[in-house]
C-alpha cells in the first residue's frame, strides 16, 4: 500500500470511529426545519481558456433545459456558474467571436475549451453544437450524446496530440489517463497542457447539409484529424471532479462529521493528499461496513465529501486538505 494510500484509510477510520460515536450517542437532537426548501443548485466551475484565458461569459444547461444566468468569466479563465440541479450539464464559454463548449457528467470542476469542443463535436456526429445546446434537454432524453460517446471522443482528441503532450511534458502515464473535460491546469506560461492549447487550434462551419472542421496543429494550419485513431490504453473517468494531476506533499488534513445538523471536527496531522477523486473514494468500504450506506463520494483536489445515512439520519463527511 503507498503512503498516500495508507494515509486515506487512516483518516477513513477516523471517520468510522466518529461514526461509530454518533451512533452511540443517546439523544443526537436532530434539527428540524419546517421551511420548503428552495430549488436545490449544483455548482460548475473550472477554467474557460484557448491557451489564453478566454475572454466572454460562460453559460451552463441542465439536463432538463434550464439555463443558468450568464457569468462574466474572470481574468484568469476561472468561472463558477449556479445551475439547477439536473446533470448531465453542457456548458459554453462565449463572446463576439468565437464559442467553446463542454460537458458535466456531474456538478464540479469542467474546462471549456477548444479541445472540450473537439471533442464534443465528434461525440455529436460532426454536428452543430450550437444547435445541440438549444435543444439539450431534448438530447439528453433521446441519449444523443452517451458517456460512453463523450469518454471515446475524447480518448480520440488525447490520442491525435498525443505527441504534442508528450512534447510539452507529460509523461506517458499522465497521457494514458488525460481527460481534456476536467484536466486540472491554469493557463499560464510553463504549463505543460496550457502549452498544448496554444498549439492546437479547432473550428467548425455548417452548411444546411453537413458541417466542416479544420485542426491546426503545431503550426500546421491543416492538420490530418483521425477520428479512427487508436485510443488503446487511454482510460479516465469521465465522472472525476477534477481530473488533473493534482499536486502532493505537505497536507494537514481536518475531518468535519455533521449528523442531522450537529458537527464535530477532527484534525490529523500531516497526511498526503489522494490523487484524484478514485483513489479518495476508494476506501469509503470501509465506512459501509460500519452501518453508513455511502450515497455519494467527490473530490475536488482540496477537499473531499462523503455523504450517506444510517437508521434515518444523514451523515456527511468533509475532509480538507490543507497546504502546510
Amino acid at each position: 500500500m503507498n503512503m498516500q494510500k495508507k494515509t486515506l484509510s487512516v483518516a477513513i477510520l477516523v471517520s468510522v470511529s466518529m461514526l461509530l460515536a454518533a451512533c452511540n450517542d443517546d439523544d443526537p437532537k436532530p434539527s428540524v426545519n419546517t421551511n420548503t426548501p428552495a430549488a436545490e443548485m449544483a455548482k460548475i466551475e473550472g477554467v474557460a481558456a484557448t491557451g489564453k484565458p478566454f475572454a466572454g461569459k460562460v453559460e451552463v444547461v441542465n439536463a432538463q433545459g434550464k439555463k443558468s444566468e450568464p457569468i462574466a468569466i474572470n481574468a484568469d479563465g476561472t468561472f463558477s456558474v449556479d445551475i439547477a440541479k439536473g446533470a448531465p450539464y453542457l456548458i459554453r464559454a462565449f463572446n463576439d467571436n468565437q464559442t467553446l463548449y463542454s460537458y458535466a457528467k456531474t456538478a464540479g470542476y469542467a474546462n471549456v475549451t477548444q479541445l472540450t469542443t473537439a471533442a464534443l463535436y465528434d461525440a455529436n456526429a460532426q454536428m452543430d453544437l450550437a444547435d445541440l445546446y438549444a435543444t439539450w434537454a431534448d438530447a439528453v432524453v433521446a441519449q444523443t450524446l452517451t458517456d460512453a460517446k463523450i469518454e471515446q471522443a475524447a480518448a480520440v482528441v488525447v490520442a491525435n496530440l498525443r505527441t504534442e503532450l508528450s512534447n510539452a511534458g507529460l509523461t506517458t502515464a499522465a497521457i494514458n489517463r488525460l481527460n481534456v473535460f476536467n484536466y486540472e491546469f491554469k493557463p499560464i506560461a510553463g504549463n505543460a497542457f496550457d502549452g498544448v492549447l496554444d498549439d492546437v487550434n479547432f473550428s467548425y462551419t455548417c452548411s444546411v447539409m453537413a458541417c466542416t472542421a479544420n485542426y491546426a496543429v503545431n503550426g500546421k494550419p491543416s492538420f490530418t484529424w483521425q477520428y479512427n485513431i487508436d485510443t488503446s490504453g487511454i482510460s479516465f473517468d469521465l465522472g472525476d471532479v477534477g481530473g488533473g494531476e493534482i499536486p502532493t506533499g505537505n497536507y494537514t488534513l481536518k475531518i468535519t462529521t455533521t449528523v442531522s445538523g450537529f458537527s464535530t471536527t477532527a484534525n490529523i496531522g500531516s497526511a498526503s493528499k489522494p490523487a484524484n477523486q478514485s483513489e479518495f473514494c476508494s476506501n469509503t468500504d470501509l465506512l459501509n461496513n460500519s452501518g453508513l450506506s455511502v450515497t455519494q463520494c467527490s473530490f475536488d483536489g482540496t477537499k473531499g465529501s462523503i455523504k450517506g445515512t444510517l437508521s434515518g439520519l444523514s451523515y456527511s463527511y468533509l475532509y480538507e486538505y490543507i497546504a502546510s
